[in-house]
C-alpha cells in the first residue's frame, strides 16, 4: 500500500537493525482511520510476542553517553562543574541531537 516517506524510512531504518517484523506475523502500516499502527498478519493467540526489537535498535542512555554527542555534552560541563544524571543526558539527546545518526 501507500506509505509516507517517514514511515518509510523508519521500517528500513528497523530492517537495518535486524528486525523482521514479517517473520513475526506483523507490520507496521498507515491507516486511514487510525494512523501507523501495528497490524497482525495472521491470527495470534493471546500471549504471542508481537515484535523482537534488538538492543542494537534501542535508544538509552548508555548509548547516549558513549556517543560523540555525549562526549561533547560531558566534556562542555566538566569545567563548570556541573553533573548531569544519565537520564538528562537522554534527554538533551531527544531534544537537540536527534540529528546524529550514530546513536
Amino acid at each position: 500500500g501507500k506509505q509516507s516517506q517517514r514511515l518509510q524510512i523508519f521500517l528500513e531504518w528497523l530492517v537495518s537493525h535486524g528486525v523482521d517484523l514479517a517473520s513475526d506475523g506483523v507490520e507496521i502500516r498507515e491507516s486511514d482511520e487510525h494512523g501507523v499502527g501495528l497490524f497482525a498478519l495472521r491470527r495470534l493467540p493471546p500471549g504471542t510476542r508481537l515484535a523482537r526489537i534488538p538492543a542494537s535498535a534501542i535508544l538509552h542512555a548508555g548509548k547516549v553517553h558513549d556517543s560523540e554527542f555525549g562526549k561533547r555534552v560531558l566534556t562542555a560541563l566538566v569545567p563548570m562543574g556541573v553533573k548531569i544524571l544519565p537520564e538528562e543526558l537522554l534527554w538533551l539527546y531527544m531534544v537537540w541531537g536527534r540529528s546524529e545518526q550514530e546513536a
